[in-house]
């Protein structure tokens, strides 16, 4: 049925008007099957005109047939057990749905992408993500572009406003992904985000898209590689093997590789914009203000001159208050309080939150960020927990962070959370282990996180540290690995790996935040060490860090 949709749509699209048509289209003459498909359903007999209702209608169905269908694959290529029976089946050309315009059709396909990406099962697949990731940001580029394009406020849309907001919907969801964020960045999203405002008059309209500019602008902007100039990720490191490099590691050179200016977004301009938003007035929009002010202190990161404590007083504590009553851990709470018609919901214990987890888990049901807008506030608990994580590896932030109260929160976030915000939570909890107390003697161990599946490139390169190969280690076999799969190596005789071929400094913690993206390998990630907040708290060379890539199944 998928083969005969796709050789429909492919015979329409060569004998449209401009199309590629093939000969005996343009000398007039009838294919077989296009003159098949210009026949009645019920009577071969009666011919179909071109230019009739029929003929039209025909096209429209065949073109629903080929999105339905577009969209049911999608949906079974997220699955593993299902994926490669797709691939060694020969399902080709499933980026055909994309292709279509019309209105009916691409609210379909829209619909069907924005609920695929919100679940844990398609964010699995790197490939999968990127592929919607690629073809959404095109649309995108059409939307604001293509059509009627122009710079003055009011210029038409080549896409109806329902579209718009999904599409933009869809964008914000993929923005959650760390490996989509550095796509995102490539593109230069915030920019074509700013010019499709140009195309709006009404002010409603026009706040709507503000506000999903901005949360799809906040976590790009918390992106390691984004909003610290020290964290190196393999996109910087490949377009920044120059001399420039070499006179840095030599220290001929003091400029660092990365400098604030290269950040994205521009921080000048966009800081500048956050504080506009955030001093909006209290009749404005209360999102825009709370996402701006996060992100304000996510960039200040507690340096503001005061002391730990005033920090902790003034930023930390008012932050940490605020993700606890708004965090997507407690959906099920304000959820079961809307539908009981109780004014305050019941608060529910860790204990409580593991259980639904281990219920959840058992009936394979995820919570998605689309579902827990209603109640909750997932892009913004992201950013507050950003910081979280960041202060957490700070010896003068640990004592607040390690509370039993917070703790407990961060491991309710884990259990009960969307797939993204227990990420993060996860992330947090990972750095507060880094003990670098006095009274644990200096001892340090940093735990990293790498959040993949087992058989991609990226995990194993990160498990193996970009090693250089002596003799032939072999791998192991199936489910003698690894978390009972194929991770690890058998050493022969003659054999070994390698594990830092350029060195690195054991004592130091590699230059980037827990939550690596995807995308990076160990060689960007320790490029450049981690730089502290305050200048007391760096290690002492006596000291080791031990870094630890796991794997954490995004459905459990």
């Amino acid at each position: 049925l998928w083969r005969k949709a796709v050789e429909i749509h492919s015979m329409l699209e060569q004998v449209a008007p401009g199309g590629n048509q093939p000969s005996w289209a343009r000398m007039g003459f009838a294919d077989s099957r296009y003159q098949q498909f210009c026949t009645d359903d019920l009577d071969r007999s009666i011919s179909i005109s071109v230019d009739s209702p029929a003929y039209a209608e025909k096209v429209k169905n065949s073109r629903s047939l080929l999105c339905y269908l577009n969209c049911l694959l999608w949906l079974c290529v997220a699955q593993p057990a299902v994926r490669w029976k797709l691939r060694q089946v020969g399902f080709m050309k499933l980026h055909l749905a994309f292709s279509l315009r019309e209105s009916e059709i691409v609210r379909v396909m829209l619909s069907t992408v924005r609920n695929l990406v919100d679940s844990p099962v398609a964010q699995q697949s790197q490939e999968l993500m990127r592929f919607f990731g690629e073809a959404c940001l095109s649309l995108l580029h059409e939307a604001t572009h293509h059509a009627h394009h122009t710079s003055a406020r009011g210029g038409k849309l080549s896409f109806p406003m329902d579209q718009v907001w999904l599409l933009l919907d869809t964008l914000s969801v993929m923005s959650l992904q760390r490996g989509l964020q550095e796509l995102f960045t490539k593109h230069r999203i915030v920019e074509t985000l700013s010019h499709l405002a140009h195309k709006f008059e009404d002010p409603q309209k026009l706040a709507k898209l503000e506000v999903q500019s901005l949360y799809i602008a906040a976590q790009v902007a918390i992106l390691p590689s984004n909003r610290l100039s020290w964290v190196c990720s393999d996109t910087l490191l490949h377009a920044n093997m120059t001399q420039r490099e070499k006179d840095w590691k030599t220290g001929k050179s003091e400029t660092p590789l990365w400098t604030p200016e290269s950040l994205y977004p521009d921080r000048g301009a966009f800081k500048a914009k956050l504080k506009e938003m955030a001093n909006l007035p209290s009749t404005g929009d209360e999102t825009l203000r709370t996402v701006s002010s996060l992100l304000l202190a996510v960039f200040e990161e507690g340096r503001t001159g005061h002391s730990t404590d005033d920090v902790t007083t003034r930023t930390l504590r008012p932050i940490y208050q605020w993700w606890q009553a708004n965090s997507t851990a407690r959906y099920m709470e304000y959820k079961d309080a809307d539908e009981n018609q109780r004014p305050e919901p019941l608060r529910r214990s860790l204990c409580q939150l593991l259980e639904d987890a281990y219920r959840r888990q058992a009936a394979k049901e995820a919570l998605t960020c689309m579902e827990t807008m209603r109640y909750c506030a997932p892009y913004e608990s992201l950013t507050a927990l950003a910081l979280f994580s960041r202060l957490a590896l700070e010896k003068d932030f640990k004592g607040f962070l390690s509370h039993q109260d917070v703790l407990e929160a961060l491991l309710g976030s884990v259990c009960a959370g969307i797939w993204p915000e227990a990420r993060e939570a996860a992330a947090t909890l990972a750095n507060l282990m880094w003990m670098n107390y006095d009274a644990f003697h200096g001892g340090r161990l940093v735990c990293w996180l790498k959040f993949d599946g087992a058989k991609s490139l990226f995990v194993d390169a990160a498990n193996v540290l970009l090693p250089m190969q002596v003799g032939d280690p072999k791998g192991v076999e199936l489910g003698k690995g690894m978390y009972k799969s194929t991770w690890g190596i058998t050493f022969t005789q003659g054999t070994f790996l390698r594990l830092h071929p350029d060195g690195i400094q054991t004592h130091q913690v590699p230059g980037t935040l827990t939550t690596a993206s995807v995308c990076d390998s160990l060689k960007a990630a320790s490029k450049l060490p981690y730089k502290f907040l305050r200048n007391h708290t760096e290690p002492s060379p006596r000291n080791f860090t031990l870094t630890c890539w796991f794997y954490w199944d995004a459905n459990e």
